[in-house]
C-alpha cells in the first residue's frame, strides 16, 4: 500500500525501494499469492518510464549548449541510467 500512495505522489525513488526490498524482477515467476506486488511493480516502471520520457527533452535541450564533451557525458549518463 506505501508503494502506491508515494507512487500517486511522485515519490517513485521510494516506491521502487519498495520493490527492492521485496525483492521483486520483472523476471519473477508470477505466482497468485504476490499479484498484487507485481501488478504494483509493472505500475511503477510504467511510470518511471514516462518520468524518464518527460525529462528526455530537458537533458536534450542542455547538450548542445555545452558543447561535445557534455554530449558525451549527457549520453554516458543515458546509457547508465537503462542498466
Amino acid at each position: 500500500m506505501r508503494a502506491r500512495i508515494w507512487a500517486a505522489q511522485g515519490r517513485l525513488d521510494e516506491a521502487i525501494g519498495w520493490a527492492r526490498e521485496h525483492r521483486l524482477s520483472v523476471e519473477d515467476d508470477l505466482s497468485y499469492l504476490r499479484e498484487f506486488e507485481h501488478i504494483m511493480l509493472a505500475r511503477l516502471l510504467m511510470a518511471r518510464s514516462k518520468q524518464d520520457k518527460a525529462e528526455r527533452p530537458r537533458r536534450d535541450a542542455v547538450a548542445p549548449r555545452h558543447g561535445r564533451a557534455h554530449a558525451s557525458a549527457v549520453y554516458l549518463t543515458r546509457v547508465k541510467e537503462a542498466r
